[in-house]
């Protein structure tokens, strides 16, 4: 997140002029907060009217999933690469999430008045190939994950980057 000449802290800028805005949600697998921030996130711009304008999308950085890619698919130039800096990301807890934890967030979704499909798809993995460059904003959920995303950047592409990126306090 950015701030102004007070110290205030503001809004990475966002080209309005486009027909949509893609919003990325991220935090450590892309299982929970990722997920529940962006059905949060559809059903404020749903009851505004914005929900065919902004359209959110979640990931993880250790998710074990193959990476969407931008076409919303897996099977990416990124999955192809393999787990090289910009494929796959290991790591987390050793697998998939369990039963019982997918039976938790489809609880809790439901009493949130969640989209099903939001919650029900896979995990996905933060794709570092494309993800940066296709989102127009990537909204990230806790400080070690956005510590960790900036270190993975480029020093020379950082500061383009810094601007696309939000980080929840």
């Amino acid at each position: 997140m950015s701030s102004d000449a007070e110290g205030r802290a503001s809004w990475p800028s966002v080209d309005w002029s486009r027909y949509n805005l893609q919003l990325l949600f991220v935090d450590r697998t892309g299982v929970v907060r990722s997920r529940f921030a962006a059905g949060i996130f559809e059903r404020i711009a749903e009851w505004n009217g914005w929900s065919r304008a902004i359209i959110p999308a979640s990931a993880g950085l250790h998710s074990h999933a193959p990476p969407r890619g931008p076409s919303g698919g897996a099977g990416s130039g990124a999955e192809e690469a393999g787990s090289s800096a910009g494929g796959r990301v290991g790591g987390g807890d050793g697998g998939p999430p369990s039963l019982g934890k997918m039976a938790a967030v489809f609880s809790a979704g439901h009493a949130l008045g969640l989209v099903t499909r939001l919650l029900a798809r896979p995990a996905e993995a933060f794709d570092w190939e494309n993800d940066l460059e296709y989102y127009d904003l990537v909204l990230v959920l806790d400080t070690d994950t956005y510590d960790e995303l900036l270190s993975r950047i480029s020093p020379e592409h950082l500061e383009y980057y810094k601007r696309k990126l939000w980080k929840s306090r």
